[in-house]
Order: C-alpha cells, then sequence, then structure tokens
C-alpha cells in the first residue's frame, strides 16, 4: 500500500488523502480537509466543524461519516507518565457523496456541530504534572468494500475554555450590606524545631520528644489568643 499521507495544514485545519481497496483491489484515492470555524469554546458552546470532501479519484461513494470526540489526558505521576483517551460522544450521519465527485477545487461540503457539555469540569490544559487535551475525529465510510488499505480519518485539534465569570465589574452591595469590621489582632508563632516548617501543622507534629514542652507551650499561647479574639468579639457585638 502506498504511505499515509496526513499532515497539519495550519493550527486549526487537517487533510488526509488514503488509498481505498475493495477486496484488495485498488478503488482510487479519496482525501478530507477539516477544521473548526472557531479558535477556542467554552462547554456551553456548540464548536462548528467544516469538512471537505475530495472523491474525485475513488470508484467508491462515502455513504456514512462518523463523528468522535475524544479526551486525552495525561498524568505525571513520581516521574512515570501515564496517558487515558476517552471517547466522550460517538455520532454517525448518512450521507452521500457519489464516486467521482468533489475535488481539490472544488469539494463537496459537510458540517458537524459539536455539543461540549459533557467537557464542563475539564478543560484544555498543558501542565507539568497533567495535561488535558481534546479532539474530533472524522471518519468516512465507504459502500460495497470489505477491506481497506488504510482507514480514512482526520483528527481535528479542539480548545475548551472556561467560561467568564458574567458581570463581575458591575457587582453592587445589597441595600441592607452593613458588615462588622473587626480590629487587628497579632498572634505568635514560635518556631518549634529548627527543621520543621512553621506553617505546616503536620510538620509540627513529627518533632522530637525533647520539644514536647515546647508544644504545650505554644498551644497554650494559642488558647490565650483565640480567647482573647472571643472576647473582642463580643464587645463588638
Amino acid at each position: 500500500r502506498e504511505d499515509v499521507m496526513r499532515h497539519s495544514i495550519s493550527a486549526d485545519q487537517i487533510e488526509d488523502y488514503q488509498t481505498i481497496k475493495s477486496w484488495c483491489i485498488n478503488r482510487g484515492k479519496s482525501g478530507l480537509r477539516c477544521w473548526f470555524e472557531g479558535v477556542s469554546y467554552t462547554h456551553t458552546d456548540s464548536a462548528l466543524a467544516s469538512i471537505e470532501v475530495d472523491n474525485s479519484e475513488c470508484k467508491s461513494k462515502i455513504c456514512r461519516m462518523k463523528f468522535s470526540l475524544v479526551q486525552n489526558l495525561t498524568l505525571l505521576v513520581k516521574g512515570n507518565e501515564y496517558t487515558m483517551k476517552r471517547l466522550i460522544d460517538r455520532k454517525e450521519e448518512d450521507v452521500s457523496i457519489p464516486a467521482h465527485s468533489g475535488s481539490s477545487d472544488d469539494p463537496q461540503t459537510l458540517t458537524y456541530q459539536v455539543k461540549l457539555t459533557d467537557c464542563q469540569n475539564q478543560h484544555t490544559v498543558q501542565g507539568k504534572m497533567i495535561s488535558c487535551s481534546y479532539y474530533l475525529e472524522v471518519e468516512p465510510s465507504f459502500a460495497s468494500f470489505a477491506c481497506r488499505s488504510a482507514i480514512l480519518s482526520c483528527e481535528i485539534p479542539l480548545n475548551v475554555s472556561a467560561s467568564g465569570l458574567s458581570d463581575w465589574d458591575t457587582l453592587t452591595a445589597p441595600s441592607n450590606w452593613n458588615p462588622k469590621v473587626f480590629p487587628m489582632t497579632d498572634l505568635e508563632v514560635k518556631k518549634i524545631y529548627e527543621n520543621t516548617p512553621t506553617s505546616s501543622f503536620a510538620g509540627a507534629m513529627m518533632v522530637s520528644r525533647e520539644n514536647s514542652g515546647n508544644i504545650a507551650d505554644l498551644r497554650k499561647k494559642t488558647k490565650d489568643s483565640s480567647d482573647q479574639y472571643a472576647r473582642m468579639r463580643d464587645e463588638a457585638n
């Protein structure tokens, strides 16, 4: 069979050409070119995909198109990378693209709406520990053939971003808004152990027995400060 010709046209446009065979008989070449109309979407949007089909050199009719929305999730755990692929949605639509129809200059065109509701809690992200990405796979089915040398398909990258806050800069306080502001107070935090971070409670509990007296002293001072704050709060009320 011939080499697969798959490459990226641009950041958001993908094409693929394959040799189609039926019963191991060469039926000619067919090609796809796919892209999304927008650059980025939120989970409340419907992403519109455009598909151009070049079936001018193929003797087989395209009778069906399969659309699969796929999530790729990559995790880095203790230096080991784990990749999981999840099928979010898959649909098939009947089409009728005759043999020897369309061309690179005048292709057959289709559109497909992708609903992103299921992507609400996992947006596109590229981090050091976790990465999440999406793509739409477009795959045509040809009539009257049982074996094929390669699968004709396109995987279109899809960027799903978080929704922006609505009217965040126009928020106003309620009419009965009258908060009480408490006076500031200082709480003494004593460093217990040289190698223990003062901000870590779990680390403070790992000190040796020799520092048990210091821990008790710190607890007493913390309780005294809490009692003082409670009295100030009661006086303010």
